[in-house]
């Protein structure tokens, strides 16, 4: 009996701690991915104007909506889509770092064009003492930061840079894809009035709704391996179930629900203990930057077997029961 205690408690133990392994790779795709895509959410989109107007008038446009507070404007330029311009109000998101630091409110309202580059152009940065200069188009531009991480991805080779208002005057949107990103929910169809744009429409769906840039066979490798350890908790849950002794049941008279209650909540308590060791082992182990996800998985994971417990031995005493009274 000790030792299906002792088993529990490993297994799940185990099985917990490859729950963290499996998330952090999740979260290392996901960060990858949005890397590769410019830092940009899922939830992004491409804005489509009727008529081309300077980039200016679009930022003006939407600094101005009072609804509008957190969001990122991105202009990539179409003949070179490693070259961005930039700008963003309030709260917007921004990429790992390597060094220095990334955009800031000031810098949108700025007489002097600055810029972020990726770690891959940061190589052939002029730093003629300690502030770096990016060379493009016969001018020197100061870096405030560089992008990236120690993984590869597309944005080791991007240029973002947030120009003065002078230059963005005199470029027009025909040029450029405009792409709108925020983190909360917003108005397309505001957007859309206020931009007089002939669509707004999401950049990383497609007709399944999966985002486009993941990777799904990573992806689905990784949910496999969620469900296989759903899988093996609910087999450790009827392991326990059906091993139980039977030789008292045969003295039940009434209301089996004590002696059911008595063996689920000792298998409960058995798992729960070892999912929380498993977990604090791995998040000792590894670094992850959300644990909203693992830890609603796990807690999921862990009442599920329990009713599967449950409603295994409730079934398997009340039969019992029901052949000894014939």
């Amino acid at each position: 009996m000790f030792r299906n205690k002792l088993l529990i408690i490993f297994c799940t133990l185990l099985l917990a701690f490859f729950s963290v392994f499996v998330f952090v790779k999740i979260q290392q795709r996901d960060t990858v991915n949005r890397l590769n895509n410019n830092d940009l959410s899922n939830s992004a989109y491409l804005i489509k104007l009727k008529s081309s107007v300077s980039l200016q008038n679009i930022n003006e446009k939407l600094s101005k909506e009072e609804k509008l507070d957190n969001f990122q404007l991105q202009y990539q330029d179409k003949k070179n889509k490693n070259m961005i311009f930039f700008y963003g109000k309030g709260n917007f998101s921004s990429p790992a770092m390597e060094s220095g630091s990334f955009f800031t409110d000031n810098d949108f309202n700025s007489l002097v064009s600055t810029v972020i580059v990726g770690k891959d152009i940061a190589k052939d940065l002029y730093i003629p003492q300690s502030q770096g200069y990016l060379h493009y188009n016969n001018q020197y531009y100061p870096v405030l930061g560089v992008m990236g991480t120690k993984q590869k991805s597309g944005l080791d080779n991007k240029i973002f840079i947030s120009p003065s208002v002078d230059i963005l005057k005199n470029k027009q949107s025909k040029d450029y894809n405009i792409i709108f990103d925020s983190d909360k929910p917003v108005d397309i169809e505001r957007i859309k009035k206020i931009l007089n744009a002939t669509s707004v429409t999401s950049i990383f769906k497609n007709n399944l709704g999966i985002p486009k840039g993941v990777w799904f066979q990573s992806l689905l490798k990784k949910g496999i391996a969620l469900l296989a350890i759903i899988v093996s908790y609910l087999i450790l849950a009827t392991m326990w179930a059906k091993t139980k002794e039977t030789k008292y049941y045969q003295f039940i008279d009434g209301g089996i629900l004590r002696v059911v209650f008595f063996d689920w909540q000792v298998y409960t308590i058995l798992s729960a203990l070892g999912t929380l060791l498993g977990v604090v082992l791995g998040l000792l182990y590894f670094t992850i930057l959300d644990y909203r996800g693992l830890i609603t998985f796990n807690i999921a994971t862990v009442i599920t077997s329990s009713i599967v417990c449950f409603v295994i031995l409730y079934a398997r005493l009340n039969k019992l029961r029901k052949e000894n009274t014939k």
